[in-house]
């Protein structure tokens, strides 16, 4: 069985046949070239991500709940942390010297109420 693509990138429907194949064999053809496009498209998707320029070297997100705020802090040069802080002062307090001894330059955070 021969088969001709039009491009490295050819869709299933791009696809030219010889001899007249059998069903089986023109759905494994296809079959196929969906998959080296696939392959490709992810290959380029990996590619992208690999090339985001970093802006941000140390940062924390913070989810807040009505007792409670859960913060997780990544960045170059430093572990993924995750620690749970209760919304008292001191525990806050405690929350902001964990960040600062981290070096966290930036804080996002998600709420869903009013507190």
């Amino acid at each position: 069985m021969q088969c001709q693509e039009t491009n490295m990138t050819a869709l299933p429907s791009q696809i030219t046949m010889k001899n007249s194949p059998s069903d089986q064999q023109i759905s494994f053809t296809i079959y196929i070239a969906i998959l080296e496009n696939f392959n490709y498209i992810s290959s380029q998707i990996y590619k992208r991500r690999s090339e985001m320029e970093i802006l941000i070297e140390k940062a924390c997100g913070l989810d807040i709940h009505k007792d409670t705020v859960v913060a997780c802090i990544m960045g170059t040069e430093i572990k993924k942390e995750i620690q749970t802080f209760s919304t008292t002062s001191g525990s806050l307090l405690s929350m902001k010297e964990w960040l600062s001894s981290n070096g966290i330059t930036h804080v996002a955070m998600e709420s869903t109420g009013v507190y």
